[in-house]
């Protein structure tokens, strides 16, 4: 793997310091990717706690008692 670091730093070293600056911004671009890609989905702690009570309430019933404690 170090052997291609180095053919990839003797190529960028060819290139005027115009194009070396862009192939340089691309790589960083191209890291930016690879972290998003890696990065974990948020997962919420209290995800599934109220699942049971889609089994007693509807979804309106839900909708009616949250104006309710709005005040609305």
């Amino acid at each position: 793997m170090s052997s291609s670091f180095s053919s990839v730093e003797e190529k960028i070293q060819t290139l005027p310091p115009e194009l070396r600056a862009e192939a340089i911004h691309y790589i960083d671009e191209l890291v930016k990717r690879s972290k998003k890609r890696s990065s974990k989905s948020f997962r919420c702690a209290a995800e599934g706690t109220l699942a049971d009570l889609g089994t007693r309430y509807s979804s309106v019933d839900l909708q009616h008692k949250a104006l309710e404690w709005r005040g609305a």
